[in-house]
């Protein structure tokens, strides 16, 4: 039995020493577990302090890029030192209905609207859309219908709007019906938005022939670059004149007022300068007949027509073309006569174009050509007075005379 006592005894001893040993080792383990998550926050809080410094590198180049932009954004055209504008009369020469007024040389390769949305001043802007590669250097081209009188001309402004394309634009003012006779007034398209140009006409301009800003004749708008397709504004064209300056006396311009109206309605001898063509109306026929035999007959065709010579003024060659419409006469009863082309029946049933009718052909520069236009049929006796319209590549010709 006492033997059996001290084997239980000893059994539990050694239970209680395995207890012990495995609490310690328990207490051990958490012990590290605790300790390491402390130094896993411990580098969570280091963590942030490293981005915190990276931060002002980062700021620097985007504030750079930024005050770029807004220098380039206030970049202006230059305006002569001596323009004061409370030191001049502004007259505005061109604004309104801006795509009627400037014809338009190459219609198939560039496009006029007048936009009433995107403008300056007044109820319109010119809006220039070219979509094909021009035939002709000049944009756009615009007469004045008499001979304008710029005595006293300071400076010379516009408004414009590009898309910064580097091209360059020439602006002619044209003098005395002559060519040679020109300044010009170039600028580039450098410049973002709505931008007035204001020139000198007496200092950094070209200019070629006699200057006289009395007898003004014409403006042309072109620049360098015939194949590059974009849309363009113009708006407001306006000259500044000094006013100590003395134009001419109160009857030089009565009389040039006269003149004015009496130049605007064109009879038959007088000659039409519209673009780089110039038509002369010649002689009129209220009846003209047109033999054609059939067979041992001979019949006849009755025909109105008029006479008309047609100049290259230009330095190119043109391709004559009854463009955008036919022409026509009106009489005065409101009746309507239309263009027809004529061919006459030769022996052997051949048909050809009359020999007398107007050549559409090329017309090569200082050269000129005559020809009958022919139109439906003849004039009635009670007919007193006829208007004459014809357009010859997008210039419009108006003649006015008597019937017989």
């Amino acid at each position: 039995m006492e033997k059996n006592r001290t084997g239980l005894e000893i059994f539990g001893i050694v239970l209680t020493i395995i207890l012990i040993v495995f609490l310690l080792f328990s207490t051990l383990l958490t012990v590290e577990k605790k300790e390491d998550s402390k130094t896993i926050e411990k580098e969570k809080e280091l963590k942030p302090e490293k981005t915190i410094t990276n931060k002002p590198k980062e700021k620097k180049t985007p504030v750079k890029k930024e005050t770029k932009t807004k220098i380039e954004m206030n970049i202006k055209p230059p305006i002569p030192e001596d323009f004061n504008e409370s030191l001049y009369k502004k007259k505005v020469i061109l604004n309104d209905d801006l795509a009627a007024i400037f014809n338009n040389l190459d219609p198939i390769a560039v496009r006029l609207y007048d936009d009433t949305k995107d403008k300056i001043s007044g109820k319109d802007s010119l809006k220039i859309v070219q979509i094909g590669d021009r035939s002709y250097w000049p944009l756009i081209d615009y007469e004045f219908p008499s001979i304008q009188n710029w005595s006293g001309i300071e400076f010379f402004s516009f408004y414009f709007k590009g898309n910064k394309t580097g091209l360059i634009f020439d602006v002619y003012i044209y003098f005395n019906k002559r060519w040679k006779d020109y300044v010009v007034f170039r600028f580039k398209d450098i410049y973002e938005g709505w931008q007035r140009f204001v020139f000198s006409t007496k200092r950094n301009i070209i200019k070629s022939g006699n200057v006289d800003w009395s007898k003004v004749w014409r403006i042309r708008i072109t620049n360098n670059n015939r194949k590059f397709k974009g849309t363009f504004y113009f708006d407001e064209f306006s000259i500044w004149i000094n006013e100590t300056v003395k134009n001419v006396s109160k009857k030089q311009n009565a009389t040039r007022i006269v003149e004015k109206k009496k130049k605007t309605i064109y009879k038959i001898r007088d000659e039409i300068v519209r673009g780089n063509l110039a038509v002369k109306l010649i002689k009129f026929y209220d009846r003209y007949e047109i033999p054609y035999q059939i067979g041992r007959y001979t019949y006849f065709e009755l025909y109105s027509a008029v006479k008309i010579r047609v100049r290259n003024v230009g330095e190119k060659e043109i391709f004559l073309k009854f463009l955008p419409y036919k022409p026509v006469l009106i009489d005065d009863k409101g009746r309507t006569y239309y263009y027809k082309f004529v061919k006459i029946r030769k022996p052997y049933g051949i048909w050809e174009e009359h020999p007398e009718q107007l050549r559409l052909n090329v017309l090569y520069p200082n050269a000129s050509v005559e020809g009958l236009i022919f139109f439906e049929k003849e004039i009635p006796v009670d007919v007193k007075n006829l208007t004459l319209i014809l357009y010859l590549n997008y210039n419009r010709y108006e003649f006015k005379f008597k019937s017989y």
